[in-house]
């Protein structure tokens, strides 16, 4: 499988889009801890109970912002720690009413050109 970067930036962009169409601007997680695969366990099919470790999204999201501050460049455990992130998201938005508003007309564009629930107004009739 191919994994193209330029559409995974895409993706990001309309899911973030969308959130903001919701008018979500943040999410609340009333957990901390969750339950990871080891890395070199998640695609070993061969073994009957995988090694299973706890993660903490307090530490994700703090590790994460450390990026953001400079404060620590970029790893490659961040894409996991914001794996994590995204799964959060994605939960709780799946728990909240929000679950069920699908803007599916505004997905498409990733740059919001309005952001009520009320649509464009048509444009005006020519003479």
């Amino acid at each position: 499988m191919v994994i193209e970067l330029e559409k995974v930036r895409e993706l990001c962009k309309i899911l973030i889009n969308t959130m903001d169409i919701l008018g979500l601007q943040q999410v609340q997680s009333e957990t901390d801890y969750y339950w990871v695969i080891t890395s070199n366990h998640r695609e070993d099919f061969s073994t009957p109970t995988p090694e299973i470790c706890v993660g903490s999204l307090h530490d994700d999201w703090q590790e994460l912002t450390k990026i953001l501050t400079g404060e620590h460049p970029p790893t490659l455990v961040d894409f996991d720690r914001l794996a994590s992130i995204f799964i959060t998201i994605g939960e709780s938005i799946s728990k909240s009413e929000q679950a069920f508003y699908q803007p599916k007309a505004r997905l498409i564009n990733p740059t919001p050109t309005h952001t009520t629930d009320t649509p464009p107004s048509p444009a005006p009739p020519e003479p």
